[in-house]
């Protein structure tokens, strides 16, 4: 695959997943990076939705949902309808766990096993089994979406070798650092205006790399600048500029 296809390939992973209903290799792949960007916001989700709060357990939960999601196994199909992945992958958790625990409770009892299907919209939660505020799962998303950008940014300056420059620049991406930007710049050998320059277009790479991730995971466009606002909502953590 060329550099351009594969761009474009990353690009419209959520997308393509819609399209192809998860059927083809293509998608069968796209589906597959994508939980692996949501793989911690699930464990934490189910981790916080677990009685027993056990790591363990909350692992072992959250690999079966990711292995049954790929299966397609009584989980239903992506929807191009439902827009973000995030908001499909979070209706499918709490599905998958009302599922988990309605089957636990039925091998208590000695009773058949049977699943819940994504289009059981009026299925209630048990209320001994409530999944805790999705805002959890957001907050995790959110800082999983900074943490990839950081990491592909990073990666780009490293094969640059320009690590130092990443290393000495990175606090001011997403938080304010202890030392000055006087003391950053003398420690990279450069005049404090250049290093401001130099920070500008750092931030202007980390927003770009942001909106890449943030587009990999909706189906239009148009709501990518209302799931970055929604981001910096729910993270506080990056600039108010950044990207629009």
């Amino acid at each position: 695959m060329s550099s351009a296809s594969s761009n474009s390939f990353n690009q419209t992973r959520w997308s393509l997943v819609s399209r192809a209903s998860g059927q083809c290799d293509h998608a069968q792949r796209a589906l597959s990076e994508l939980c692996e960007i949501y793989y911690q916001p699930v464990y934490t989700f189910i981790l916080n939705s677990h009685h027993s709060r056990d790591p363990a357990t909350a692992r072992d939960l959250t690999h079966d949902f990711f292995s049954s999601l790929l299966t397609k196994n009584n989980l239903g199909s992506p929807n191009p309808e439902q827009g973000k992945f995030r908001s499909y992958l979070l209706g499918a958790v709490k599905h998958y766990l009302i599922n988990h625990y309605n089957t636990s409770q039925r091998q208590k009892r000695g009773g058949r096993i049977e699943h819940l299907s994504l289009n059981d919209e009026d299925q209630a939660i048990n209320p001994a089994y409530p999944p805790p505020a999705d805002h959890e799962f957001d907050r995790t998303w959110a800082l999983t979406i900074i943490q990839n950008a950081l990491s592909s940014l990073e990666k780009e300056l490293t094969l640059k070798g320009r690590k130092q420059q990443y290393d000495t620049y990175q606090p001011w991406l997403t938080t304010a650092p202890g030392n000055s930007q006087k003391e950053a710049a003398s420690s990279l050998g450069i005049s404090e205006t250049s290093f401001k320059v130099t920070l500008h277009r750092m931030r202007e790479k980390f927003r770009k790399y942001v909106r890449s991730e943030i587009q990999a995971t909706i189906n239009d466009d148009s709501d990518l600048n209302q799931e970055i606002n929604y981001l910096i909502s729910t993270l506080s953590l990056v600039p108010q500029n950044t990207p629009k």
